[in-house]
C-alpha cells in the first residue's frame, strides 16, 4: 500500500549477517575487489548494529534512568507486581472502569480550565482562605453603593450649601449687580464688596444699600443740621442783643423783640428737626449694623455646613475605600463565588472611585468657598488659607475685635466698626443739636422777657410823658392864676 502523503519514510539497509559475500580459497589469488567487499560487509554490519543500538532503550548519561526518547514501547505484558509497567490495553480496559472512563473523559474535555486551575492554585488558595470574605462580597459591595450614594448627597448638600452661600454673597463685583451668580432674580439680604467705591452693599429687595456710605451721609447731615441749629442760636442771641439795645425806643424795640421771638422759634422748629434727623440716622446706622453681623452670622453658618458636608464625603470615601479593599480578590477563575467576588471588588472599586471623585468635587467646592471666606482670625491676615495672594472683596471673622472684615484690595474694612462709628458720630450730632435747640428755647425765652421789659419801659414813658405834660399844664395853669392874681392885686 502506498504510503499517505506527507508522512516520514525510513528506508534501512540491512546487510547479511550470515552468508558471507566472500568466500577465500586457498591457493586463490586475492584482488582488490573482494577484499574490498569483505571489509565492507563487515562494515556495514557495524553501522547497522551501531543504528539498532541507538533504536533501543538506553540508559540517560543525565540520571542513568532508561530513555524511550518518546517512542511507543509495543507488545508489553500486562503488569502482575505493584512496580510492573501497565500497557494502554490493561488500563482501558482491566483496570479502569466504565464510570472512571466517562470522568476521564471528562477530565479531558476540561483540561484547559484544569490547567488553568493549577496556574492559579496560589489564588484558588487565597480564595479558600479567604472564604468569609468572599461569603460577605455582596454585603461589602452593598456597603461600597451606599457609601457611595452617601458620597453623592454629600457633595450635593455641600454644592446646594456653597450654592445658597453664592446667592446671598456674590462676590466683588465693580457695579451692582442685577441678577446672582446663577443668573437667577436677587434675593433679599444679598450683599457684595463694590470694589469701585470700596463698601459692602445690601440688597433690601429693590435697590442695593450701602450702610457704611449711608451712615456716613446721615452723620454728615446731622452735622450739617447742628451747625444750622448753632447759626439760630447765634442769630436768636444776636436778636436778643438788638431788643436790649433798643429798649430806649420802645416801639422799634417791641417790634424787633417780636421778630427775635419769631426767629428763635424758628430756630427751635429747626432745631428739634435736625435731632429728629439725627436720631433717624442713628436708628439706620444701628439697623445696618445689625444687618451686617447677620450677614456675617449666615457666612459663617454656610463655612460651617460645607465643612460638615466635606467631612461627610471624605469618612463615605473612605468606607468606600475600605469596603473596595475587603473585597477585593482574583478567586473568580476558581469557582462561582470568586467570580462573585470579583464582580463585587469591580463594584466596589466604581463605588470608591464614585466617592473618591465626589470627595474631589466637595474639596474644590470647600476650596473655592475657602478661598471667599477665611475663617475665623485673631488678626488681619496677608495671605489666604492656601498661602496664596488675598482677592478683593474675601471675608473673615475677627475673633478679638468680634466683627467681620473684608478685603477691599490693599487693607481690611470693618463694616460694622464703620458703621458703629457713624452710628456714634449721629448720637454725637443728635446731641449737639439738642443743645442747640436748648439754646435757641433759652435765646428765645430771653428775647421774650426783654420784648416785655422793653414794652413795659415804653408804657412807663408814655406814662411819665403824660404826667410831664400834665405837670406842664398845671404848670401853666398855676402861672396864668399868678398872672391873674397879680392884675387883681394891682
Amino acid at each position: 500500500t502506498a504510503p499517505a502523503s506527507g508522512v516520514a519514510i525510513e528506508i534501512r539497509r540491512t546487510t547479511s549477517q550470515t552468508t558471507r559475500l566472500t568466500d577465500y580459497a586457498s591457493g586463490s589469488v586475492l584482488t582488490e575487489n573482494d577484499l574490498d567487499t569483505d571489509s565492507e560487509q563487515a562494515f556495514f554490519m557495524s553501522q547497522e548494529a551501531i543504528d539498532d543500538a541507538d533504536d533501543v532503550i538506553k540508559i540517560s548519561s543525565t540520571d542513568f534512568q532508561y530513555d524511550a526518547t518518546n517512542k511507543q514501547i509495543r507488545n508489553v505484558a500486562n503488569p502482575t507486581s505493584a512496580q510492573d509497567v501497565a500497557t494502554k490495553d490493561y488500563l482501558e480496559n482491566t483496570f479502569l472502569t466504565s464510570a472512571n472512563k466517562t470522568a476521564l473523559t471528562t477530565v479531558n474535555a476540561n483540561i484547559a480550565n484544569i490547567n488553568a486551575v493549577n496556574a492559579n492554585e496560589t489564588n484558588i488558595n487565597a480564595a479558600v482562605n479567604n472564604a468569609t470574605n468572599i461569603n460577605a462580597a455582596p454585603s461589602f459591595a452593598t456597603a461600597a453603593a451606599n457609601s457611595a450614594t452617601a458620597s453623592a448627597t454629600s457633595a450635593t448638600n455641600a454644592a446646594n450649601s456653597f450654592d445658597s452661600f453664592d446667592d446671598r454673597f456674590l462676590g466683588t463685583k465693580a457695579s451692582n449687580p442685577t441678577v446672582d451668580n446663577d443668573g437667577n432674580a436677587l434675593v433679599e439680604g444679598a450683599m457684595y464688596y463694590n470694589s469701585t467705591d470700596n463698601d459692602i452693599r445690601f440688597y433690601n429687595g429693590s435697590s442695593w444699600d450701602a450702610p457704611a456710605t449711608d451712615a456716613e451721609t446721615s452723620a454728615t447731615n446731622s452735622a450739617n443740621s447742628a451747625t444750622a441749629s448753632a447759626t439760630s442760636a447765634t442769630n436768636s442771641a444776636n436778636s436778643a442783643t438788638a431788643s436790649a439795645t433798643s429798649a430806649t425806643n420802645s416801639a422799634t424795640s417791641e417790634t424787633n423783640a417780636e421778630t427775635a421771638e419769631t426767629n428763635a422759634a424758628s430756630s427751635a422748629s429747626a432745631a428739634s428737626t435736625s435731632a429728629s434727623n439725627a436720631s433717624t440716622s442713628e436708628s439706620n446706622a444701628s439697623t445696618s449694623a445689625s444687618t451686617a453681623n447677620t450677614q456675617a452670622t449666615n457666612a459663617a453658618n454656610s463655612a460651617t455646613n460645607a465643612a460638615t458636608s466635606e467631612t461627610n464625603a471624605a469618612s463615605s470615601a473612605t468606607s468606600a475605600a475600605s469596603s473596595a479593599s475587603t473585597a477585593t480578590t482574583k478567586a473568580s477563575e476558581a469557582s462561582t463565588s470568586a467570580s462573585n467576588a470579583s464582580t463585587s471588588e469591580s463594584n466596589a472599586a466604581s463605588s470608591a472611585t464614585a466617592a473618591s471623585n465626589a470627595q474631589t468635587s466637595v474639596e474644590n467646592i470647600f476650596d473655592n468657598f475657602d478661598d471667599r471666606f477665611l475663617g475665623t482670625k485673631t488678626s488681619d491676615p496677608t495671605v489666604d488659607n492656601d498661602g496664596n495672594a488675598l482677592s478683593v472683596g474675601v471675608v473673615y471673622y475677627n475673633s478679638v475685635a468680634n466683627e467681620i472684615k473684608f478685603y477691599n484690595g490693599s487693607s481690611w474694612d470693618a463694616p460694622s466698626t464703620s458703621a458703629q462709628t457713624s452710628a456714634t458720630n449721629a448720637s454725637n450730632s443728635a446731641s449737639a443739636a439738642s443743645t442747640s435747640a436748648t439754646n435757641a428755647a433759652t435765646s428765645a425765652t430771653n428775647a421774650a422777657t426783654q420784648a416785655t421789659n422793653a414794652a413795659s419801659s415804653a408804657t412807663d414813658a408814655q406814662t411819665a410823658q403824660t404826667a410831664a405834660e400834665l405837670a406842664k399844664t398845671n404848670a401853666e395853669t398855676a402861672e396864668t392864676n399868678a398872672e391873674t392874681a397879680e392884675t387883681n392885686a394891682a
